[in-house]
């Protein structure tokens, strides 16, 4: 059927299309027009946010956008019709709901076969177009506006990619003549590959994918132990640990996809776990003693999405950015899972790895890895072995380009060590320079390393081998319990072996203190605490002129019930990123709801509570881990304790920055771990501290190279594209997810609140390192690109 809008020919498949516009379709069709400026019929993302905003300003961020744009973009092509904008405009709310992540595309023909494979949709977005996923090759698809092309690369990235299609449709409907290009190492440039297609999967194709067996396996023990019930104290670290398991896939059915229950391969039964398909909040999670819905939410669950298999779901909590996937891997005839873990740390083994020095006085054997990692068994029954760092890379660097993103965790809990590790790494040479005595990388495995002796006060040379602790997950691969080898850099699990053999075995390096650490890496026994706690409940004023908006829930775009007025006052009960759910105290409007204090880039409100602060200068007197397990006994001798402000606090941040010191934190209790982004019980780098146009920002790292804080001046938040010259003032050119965040001081405050300072004036000031691939060199990206 055709119709006209002031001249418009608009076209809709029936008569029903046009009817569910109703009377308020000229205003839509209308606002559709003034920004489709080309006159196509069709709006772009751009416009969409236009259209929106205009609409109703207070309702859109680009997040919301994005998930809209994905959502009533039905034929994928990057644009939206007349039809499409209406039928979303005016759909009905079990309709246009939240993304489900539920489209697998399968990339086929590429004559570099790593790229092959099947990508699923994963919840995010890049460019307001889907990110996609690729479990069994480790390999992201994602839309790329300078470009106009989508792109495959190991990582979401601004710069780089090694397949590409240009097209503005989607990447499945690529028209005649649009054909993927792929990087050549040979020829150093992209090659047109016409056999290489990328289609939808048939729901035939999509069931056939969930295989009969799957391993849950936590690549890093304690990451899910957060939603489990009981989990608290010690028992967290049980809980975890009931992540990996085996699953087999049973006879019954739920929601039109398979059920799997645990199978314990040592008593040869099933047990009370399932794996299955929740029908109604759309995600594959983990149930105890059955599979009823009504059960309280178990501690591991998928992203929202339709897969209809365990094994390609997007295992990643897209609400709280907090779960690195526990991914589920299939598992082939004798037992062993063929993939293991992220690119970063997956790794065919090395053949034909002579044996090496092995060191005598801390040897590979169970006892220097200590009782909890040798009795660390998968569902195959084998433990965990001694491998050469040889076997896990044929061209080992030792030094070159070491960087903070090198520094990889595995399973074992030392992240305090390789946070410390990760600060260090931000001065250039000074592993090289200053603690390694072996400058070349040598035959027989043998090295020497120097390491502080802080109740000697005086330098030791440690010699170590070059065997690491490996996990028995591959007959093929290799992937390290301890830190990973990135990039082929060796450098981090040597320093951490160094460490693992003054303390007396891997187990001892389980929990610990950056300061403590870092008197070890750089000889300063010198440093400062900051504690801050807030008192409960923290309390706010509205500053926005045109008040707040209260929203009925904790969406964007749910009901409206009010307005806080600007003076209003109100309690905070419960805190997730930007969001605050609230109950008044004063002022103006709805007794309690959501608000949100950033809105449009700009802040909305201020908190007005203070911040209990306290200041411990200490020197380190003694070397813990030689004497007992406990981290702080009688290693401290503290000098001065003294009450300071967070304007004191902040004085101080700037003077260690610019005094070059190693500062690290870790989050705030008062905070709510689950909704932050941000680990709880993890150690981050403080990077550096900076006041541009009247706000503070605090940068820190993760030394994981991944998991981000999720709230305002976050990566992918709106308040960079609302202030330019703050992103300008703060060089935050390369907003990309590897580890490194900004946020604001109060922020910072809020959700850390401490600070850890080895008043140690490093010898180079900190590098500016550029965001570059770990998996694919840089001659193996679109060099136009670089």
């Amino acid at each position: 059927m055709v119709d006209y809008v002031r001249g418009k020919k608009l076209e809709f498949k029936d008569k029903n299309d046009r009817e569910v516009a109703g009377a308020h379709d000229e205003k839509v069709i209308e606002a559709f027009q003034k920004f489709d400026a080309d006159g196509s019929g069709n709006i772009s993302k751009e416009e969409l946010a236009e259209v929106l905003k205009a609409l109703n300003p207070d309702d859109w961020d680009n997040a919301s956008v994005d998930e809209v744009m994905a959502q009533a973009d039905k034929n994928g092509d990057g644009e939206l019709s007349v039809k499409e904008f209406l039928n979303w405009a005016f759909a009905e709310s079990d309709i246009i709901t939240s993304s489900k992540g539920n489209v697998t595309l399968r990339v086929e023909g590429c004559p570099r076969e790593k790229f092959n494979g099947d990508y699923v949709q994963d919840g995010k977005y890049y460019n307001h177009r889907p990110t996609f996923y690729c479990r069994e090759n480790d390999y992201c698809m994602f839309y790329l506006d300078n470009l106009k092309a989508w792109c495959i690369f190991w990582r979401v990235s601004p710069k780089y990619s090694s397949c590409r299609l240009r097209t503005s449709r989607g990447p499945h409907m690529a028209s005649e003549g649009e054909a993927w290009n792929v990087w050549s190492k040979e020829k150093k440039a992209f090659v047109k590959r016409p056999a290489m297609v990328c289609r939808l999967l048939t729901a035939e194709e999509l069931v056939a994918l969930a295989p009969d067996t799957v391993m849950m396996n936590a690549e890093q023990i304690g990451h899910c132990w957060f939603e489990a019930p009981g989990a608290v104290g010690s028992k967290r670290s049980t809980a975890a640990g009931m992540a990996n398991e085996c699953f087999k896939k049973t006879e019954e059915m739920k929601n039109n996809r398979p059920v799997y229950q645990a199978w314990s391969a040592q008593y040869n039964r099933f047990k009370n776990r399932y794996l299955y398909f929740h029908g109604e909040k759309k995600y594959w999670t983990l149930g105890i003693g059955s599979t009823d819905e009504t059960q309280r939410e178990w501690y591991l669950r998928s992203a929202p999405t339709d897969c209809y298999s365990p094994l390609v779901a997007p295992w990643l909590d897209s609400d709280t950015m907090r779960y690195r996937p526990t991914v589920p891997h299939e598992l082939d005839a004798n037992g062993y899972p063929p993939t293991v873990g992220g690119r970063k740390t997956k790794f065919r083994k090395v053949k034909d790895v002579p044996e090496g020095w092995k060191d005598p006085d801390f040897p590979p054997n169970d006892e220097s890895m200590g009782p909890k990692l040798t009795c660390y068994c998968p569902p195959n029954g084998y433990k965990a072995y001694w491998e050469r760092l040889a076997a896990y890379t044929s061209t080992p660097v030792l030094f070159d380009d070491a960087e903070p993103g090198d520094v990889l965790q595995g399973m074992l809990g030392d992240c305090w060590l390789l946070a410390a590790i990760a600060a260090v790494a931000e001065f250039p040479n000074f592993f090289k320079d200053h603690l390694f005595v072996t400058q070349e990388i040598p035959e027989d495995g043998k090295y020497e390393i120097k390491l502080f002796d802080c109740k000697l006060q005086e330098w030791k040379v440690w010699a170590i081998d070059d065997y690491i602790p490996t996990l028995p997950w591959s007959s093929w691969g290799v992937h390290a319990l301890s830190a990973d080898v990135a990039d082929d850099k060796i450098l981090v699990p040597l320093v951490e072996k160094a460490m693992a053999k003054m303390c007396g075995s891997y187990t001892k390096l389980k929990s610990g203190m950056v300061t403590t650490a870092w008197a070890h890496l750089t000889g300063c026994c010198d440093m400062v605490k900051i504690w801050g706690e807030f008192a409960n409940p923290l309390e706010w004023v509205v500053t926005s002129e045109e008040g707040l908006w209260v929203r009925e829930e904790n969406q964007r775009v749910s009901k409206r019930i009010g307005k806080l007025e600007k003076g209003a006052r109100f309690q905070e009960v419960e805190r997730a990123r930007s969001c605050i759910r609230f109950k008044k105290l004063e002022g103006s409007g709805p007794e309690e709801g959501f608000v949100w204090y950033y809105k449009g880039g700009k802040k909305t409100a201020e908190r007005v509570t203070p911040m209990t602060i306290k200041k411990y200068e200490k020197k380190i007197v003694d070397n813990p881990r030689f004497v007992d397990d406990d981290p702080d006994t009688a290693i401290y001798e503290t000098l001065d304790t003294k009450d300071i402000d967070g304007e004191e606090f902040w004085q101080l941040l700037l003077e260690y920055d610019q005094s070059n010191f190693l500062m690290g934190s870790q989050m705030n209790k008062v905070c709510d771990d689950r909704l932050s982004g941000i680990m709880p019980e993890h150690a981050y780098s403080v990077l550096q501290a900076k006041e541009v146009e009247g706000l503070r920002f605090v940068q820190l790292r993760n030394p994981w190279g991944h998991d981000e804080w999720g709230g305002p001046w976050s990566d992918r938040s709106d308040e960079w594209a609302a202030n330019p010259t703050i992103q300008e003032g703060l060089k935050a050119h390369e907003l990309t997810f590897d580890g490194k965040f900004w946020m604001e001081y109060e922020d910072f405050q809020y959700v850390f609140g401490n600070l850890d300072v080895t008043k140690k004036a490093m010898p180079t000031k900190r590098a500016d390192f550029p965001a570059q691939p770990q998996d694919e060199r840089a001659e193996d990206c679109d060099a136009d690109m670089m």
